[in-house]
């Protein structure tokens, strides 16, 4: 979030929730085997396992992963974040 501020020049605001929060929320909107999976994924997603870079980035792109700080200024430059 910092390395976001940063490159935008202004604050970026977080609110992190719950898992049980997050299911609670979700299944006022979609069915409840996509709220199972939506939970998994980001389970699996958050709970620090997938913290390394690993080769499949270059498999799946077809280039070498970035270092999230580089990514950060390519898409501040193309204005993607610009409100």
């Amino acid at each position: 979030m910092n390395e976001i501020a940063a490159g935008l020049g202004r604050p970026v605001r977080y609110t992190q929730i719950s898992p049980e929060d997050f299911v609670v929320t979700l299944r006022a909107y979609v069915p409840e085997d996509i709220v199972r999976l939506l939970n998994e994924l980001f389970t699996v997603t958050l709970d620090g396992r997938n913290t390394q870079v690993m080769h499949g980035v270059d498999e799946a792109l077809g280039r070498p992963a970035r270092d999230f700080a580089e990514y950060v200024r390519k898409t501040v430059a193309a204005g993607t974040w610009t409100v």
